[in-house]
């Protein structure tokens, strides 16, 4: 057999244990549709967003308590 078709050999098996596998994990965990996958997919961004999010939300916090400070501050009374 010439290496032309050993590779076409070799791409057909490993295409039906692709297939075969993905059946066996069906059997295993059910069925999944592509909006779970999309979903978990998008749970993971979220999670992966969320510290930039706190980081964002104390970068105003500092900015907020910098602008406070950064007036003139009214006199204080001495007893």
């Amino acid at each position: 057999m010439s290496p032309i078709a050993w590779f076409l050999l070799a791409c057909f098996a490993l295409l039906v244990l692709v297939i075969l596998e993905g059946k066996r994990q069906e059997r295993k965990y059910g069925r999944s549709g592509r909006g779970n996958l999309m979903r978990t997919g998008l749970l993971e961004l979220q999670r992966h967003l969320e510290p930039e999010r706190k980081v964002e939300i104390l970068l105003e916090k500092r900015q907020q308590t910098a602008e406070d400070e950064s007036g003139d501050r009214p006199p204080t009374e001495s007893l």
